[in-house]
């Protein structure tokens, strides 16, 4: 893709000039193959290369991003506000890899260890760009956290940012590594970003761990390096991260940030948390389960019952937040449950003309004194409807609505 994209946006002048490019798609070239067994050196070698192949790839995009921008004058800011190019980052596949012949299976189970995350290992700091106001990062990247916001990070005018950030899979070492270095490095981020839409969900052949994913088990770093980063922000929108009431209370001392321009808040959370609690519990199968008509097995899903105590806490802690923002506008909290619903919703009712928090269930919920005084509203007023056939699996929620202050 580079010799391409030279010839485009290199050396053309005049009438051949490229002045606009709204959409960029950008696919490092990584090798196909897998590390297999090999002597410590080989395996350094092998992860070293990758990264200087990567490294000389940003390097090269950059500079002709760069070079292209300088070409067509005007300041930064002009730059910023008349082009704004929408980049997309991924990983590619290198198109030279000759086919292996065909060889019988091996005896032995052979252990392969994946390929570790590229890293930008360049001596110089990428150059800044002006004109990229959109990032947003293709499933499975590859790139490590801590070299993806050292590279976001000379985008001086972004205002979006979004897409795969790592996956919270099974592998319990990785994902307190990337939760840490994530959340030392969300601060690199530029001033500009307004939307920040991070996706954490791990790959359906790779299941979440069951640990608690804190490297101090005292202090959720990364929802506190989120909390922090909303300052910025009109819009914040999580996806699959497992969260704790960090997210908005932050270490529980009673400080909150200047939450003046967060306008909308949505989030997307698994039913374990970050200190491996859990959000809901399998219910018993003789509460609810789903049997699946086509499996001849007998195939069983089971319903997750919300877990009144810890969603309360979340709830309750999302109400003092809310206390701090004067501008927002809505709030959506979603439990990711198998089957069925528990969504906590606080938005404004145009036909009534003041603000409400709605809770749809597929079991029934009941508040906590704490949640109504963070929210303002009294227990009593709290209006609860059944909709729906009163089975959760054929769509039977129970719905709670209250008007806040």
């Amino acid at each position: 893709m580079l010799p391409k994209l030279t010839a485009i946006l290199s050396g053309a002048t005049g009438d051949r000039r490229i002045r606009s490019i709204r959409v960029l798609e950008f696919h490092y070239v990584t090798d196909l193959m897998a590390p297999a067994q090999h002597s410590d050196s080989e395996l350094g070698e092998q992860e070293h290369l990758p990264n200087e192949f990567f490294s000389e790839d940003m390097k090269a995009l950059f500079g002709l991003l760069k070079g292209w921008e300088e070409r067509l004058g005007g300041s930064e800011r002009v730059a910023a506000e008349r082009y704004q190019l929408s980049l997309f980052l991924g990983r590619g596949w290198g198109t030279d890899v000759p086919d292996l012949p065909l060889t019988p299976p091996p005896t032995e189970d052979i252990v392969r260890a994946p390929w570790p995350d590229v890293r930008y290992i360049g001596e110089e700091k990428l150059p800044e760009l002006s004109l990229v106001s959109w990032v947003t990062l293709c499933e499975r990247h590859g790139i490590h956290p801590e070299s993806l916001m050292q590279i976001v990070s000379r985008m001086k005018y972004l205002d979006r940012f979004e897409g795969d950030i790592f996956e919270e899979g099974w592998s319990l070492g990785r994902t307190r590594e990337y939760r840490k270095v994530l959340g030392e490095c969300l601060h690199l981020l530029p001033r500009s970003i307004s939307l920040f839409h991070p996706d954490f969900l791990p790959s359906v052949l790779q299941p979440r761990t069951l640990y608690p994913v804190l490297v101090d088990p005292q202090r959720d770093h990364l929802c506190i390096s989120i909390r922090t980063l909303s300052c910025q922000l009109r819009k914040l929108n999580l996806s699959g991260l497992r969260i704790s009431p960090a997210i908005f209370a932050g270490d529980g001392d009673g400080s909150y940030p200047d939450w003046s321009s967060l306008q909308e808040v949505i989030i997307g959370y698994p039913v374990i948390s970050s200190t491996g609690q859990w959000f809901a519990n399998r219910a018993p199968p003789e509460v609810v389960a789903y049997v699946d008509p086509d499996d001849d097995d007998g195939y069983c899903t089971y319903y997750a019952m919300p877990n009144p105590k810890l969603l309360n806490e979340l709830y309750a802690a999302a109400g003092k937040a809310k206390q701090h923002t004067p501008s927002l506008k809505s709030m959506h909290l979603t439990l990711d449950v198998d089957i069925g619903k528990h969504k906590f919703i606080y938005y404004f009712n145009q036909e009534r003309k003041r603000n409400m928090i709605t809770l749809e269930s597929g079991i029934p919920f009941e508040f906590s004194e704490e949640v109504a005084e963070a929210w303002g509203f009294s227990l009593d007023a709290v209006n609860s409807i059944k909709e729906g056939n009163m089975t959760f699996y054929e769509g039977g929620v129970t719905v709670n609505e209250v008007i806040v202050a």
